[in-house]
């Protein structure tokens, strides 16, 4: 196999396709969704072109099948396999060198050029694929250490076997009589590094599975955006839990979970009390008060290109390409943040697998990631909806799937303002966000509160300590870790922190001045000290971010409310474990404390391929461990030594 096309270059010329060609690829996809989105591009192609070409006779049909192996040992996998066209031998020995073109069409084909099947090569722990076209011909590759050779110029080449080397599970999902399947391992230097925190799991596989489906269907090809005539589509979905195997049969179509059909999530087929404002305008008009008012979650409309176009103040050029490429829009405009958020919920991701803003597909297929709708008015209301712009023959650039074309671009952005504006006409139609009673019972809170006092570490903490307890529940919300901070701060059991304000600005939660020289934050007998520099910590007016929980920080930089890059802190009470799912989290407490960069840090955070970090103070670890120091100083430990020893027990598990 011509793996990367190292076979036909030489010595220099290897390390420069390492270094610049596929370590720049590595970089341009970040989404944790991107490995499956190749995959099963590449899969969806072949049965296309398959169905194009007549392939399909008789009783046969399309089929893709999918395994998640999400083992509770070992490498996580995800296989996926078509019985489409088939690669003959010489494309699938070619099949990842850069530029290589193998029939592929731009708008045409979802893929192109080879430089997806070059990623996931690129990105895998283990790869192995096998391919039968038409005529019989087969070839089959398993390769290794692919990464590894990318990264670190004195690795040596990566090992390919001339043989396709699956788990048992996987061989009898194989191609037997045509098509391609692929076998990815992930890569713990790559995002996912597993399969653990994608979909909601622990409530039985079959829910799981369905998550996944769901995921597959907001993420990938399979999540069609408009039915292809006759494909008939026939998704088969194994997830392989090590200890349990099952699976589950989709249908292609309009999508609902219940019935598992399986189709692009529109919102309003997840959550359906919402009203086609075409309906509305249907009505009687002196019924429609009495049918409409108050009654939906969201509205939402589907404009033909032509009507779309003919109502948006666009450029001459702008009309032109939309035209020429744009098919038909969907709007949808919910009453609340609350209903995007119970969508998600209902789709059964970790992170919000429907968001905000806009969503390009082209020749049926969602493509790439959302795009901001960028309100000059109406601000706020750009989170409460969700639009996607159906193209057809749109060529997007490759690993971002974004259009290159300004006017396109242009076009798209006063569309999608168009539809907002259209759609908030209609919000008397929609429920009002429920506001809470005036009377309240106070005797209810304060029994919370005091229930809350009883096993406080917080509270614990200040009693041995002798301090005033300025603080004495642990915290439950954000404005809770801010007084705690605070407290700890004022009465300078934190040292170097001078906060300037709490507020100002829209973005970030506080700017503060950071000491992490002084000899008082330097002080080697203060195992809370600071052990190691980082560059540009130091200094007045650091942007710090308060959590309740890490992984609520994490949703932020995923929905672009957040910049990793302009963050220096970040304060939180919670953070349930290292296994993140994005980054990396460093612990630098305790044992660990010689890696500590500022004053009681306890975590440090590394985005991925390094372009940003910063320090996370976890209260709760800080305060366990506050609370353990005054313990063994008073020869009686307590619960501060064992909620210590239990976060730092799951945090060497982590890092195994």
């Amino acid at each position: 196999m011509n793996l990367f096309g190292i076979q036909t270059i030489g010595e220099v010329e290897r390390k420069l396709v390492a270094r610049r060609s596929l370590a720049n690829l590595l970089t341009s996809y970040a989404d944790e969704a991107d490995i499956f989105t190749e995959i099963v591009q590449n899969a969806f192609d072949a049965i296309l072109k398959a169905k194009a070409e007549g392939l399909y006779s008789g009783s046969e049909k399309p089929k893709i099948k999918i395994i998640i192996g999400r083992r509770n040992e070992g490498h996580h996998y995800i296989f996926v396999s078509d019985n489409g066209t088939g690669m003959s031998s010489n494309v699938a020995q070619n099949l990842t060198v850069p530029g290589f073109s193998f029939g592929k069409k731009r708008g045409k084909t979802i893929g192109y050029k080879g430089v997806g099947a070059s990623y996931f090569f690129a990105a895998s722990q283990k790869i192995a694929f096998i391919t039968i076209d038409q005529s019989g011909s087969r070839y089959e590759a398993t390769v290794r250490g692919s990464y590894e050779w990318i990264k670190n110029d004195d690795e040596r080449e990566p090992e390919i076997d001339a043989t396709c080397e699956v788990p048992e599970i996987v061989r009898q999902y194989l191609p037997s009589v045509r098509g391609t399947g692929i076998f990815f391992q992930f890569h713990d230097g790559m995002r996912p590094k597993n399969l653990s925190n994608i979909v909601i799991g622990g409530d039985g596989a079959q829910n799981e599975l369905k998550n996944w489906a769901c995921f597959l269907a907001s993420k990938t090809a399979i999540g069609v955006v408009r039915k292809f005539d006759d494909l008939n589509l026939e998704i088969t979905l194994v997830l392989d839990l090590g200890n349990e195997v099952i699976s589950q049969n989709w249908a292609q179509g309009d999508f609902d979970r219940e019935t598992n059909v399986i189709g692009y999530p529109f919102p309003h087929k997840v959550l359906k009390n919402a009203k086609d404002v075409v309906e509305i305008d249907a009505t009687h008009p002196a019924q429609k008060h009495v049918k409409h008012y108050r009654k939906y979650h969201a509205i939402h409309r589907r404009w033909s290109a032509s009507d779309i176009v003919s109502i948006t103040d666009l450029s001459d050029e702008e009309r032109d390409k939309m035209v020429q490429y744009l098919e038909s829009v969907e709007g949808y405009l919910a009453y609340s943040t609350d209903v995007i958020r119970e969508i998600n919920a209902r789709l059964g991701g970790r992170s919000y697998l429907l968001r905000h803003g806009m969503r390009i597909a082209v020749d049926g297929i969602p493509q790439g990631r959302n795009i901001d709708l960028s309100l000059t008015s109406s601000q706020g209301l750009d989170r409460q909806s969700h639009i996607v712009l159906m193209f057809k023959g749109l060529e997007l650039d490759t690993g971002r799937k974004i259009t290159a074309e300004e006017s396109v671009a242009s076009g798209i952005a006063k569309i999608g303002r168009k539809i907002v504006d259209v759609l908030k006409d209609y919000r008397i139609y929609m429920r009002v966000k429920d506001r809470p009673q005036i009377s309240s019972d106070l005797n209810t809170w304060r029994t919370s509160i005091e229930s809350r006092e009883q096993d406080s570490l917080v509270r614990e903490m200040f009693r041995m300590r002798q301090a005033h307890p300025v603080f004495r529940v642990d915290p439950v919300d954000e404005n809770e870790v801010i007084s705690l901070f605070s407290s700890l701060a004022v009465l300078d059991i934190l040292k170097g922190y001078r906060v300037g304000a709490f507020s100002g600005y829209a973005r970030y939660d506080c700017l503060c001045d950071i000491d992490v020289n002084s000899t008082s934050v330097r002080n080697l007998d203060d195992s809370f000290s600071v052990r190691q520099d980082k560059v540009g910590l130091n200094g007045s007016m650091r942007v710090v971010e308060f959590k309740t929980s890490f992984e609520l920080l994490l949703d932020d930089f995923e929905e672009g409310i957040k910049i990793p890059s302009e963050i220096d802190l970040v304060v939180c009470w919670d953070l349930p474990d290292l296994s993140v799912r994005r980054g990396r989290l460093e612990p630098t407490y305790g044992e660990w404390r010689d890696s500590r960069t500022v004053y009681g840090g306890t975590y440090h955070w590394f985005d991925e391929n390094n372009t940003s970090d910063f320090p996370v103070l976890s209260l709760k670890t800080l305060i366990a461990e506050l609370l353990a120091q005054s313990e063994n100083a008073a020869g009686s430990p307590g619960i501060g030594t064992a909620k210590l020893r239990q976060i730092m027990q799951r945090d060497r598990d982590e890092q195994v």
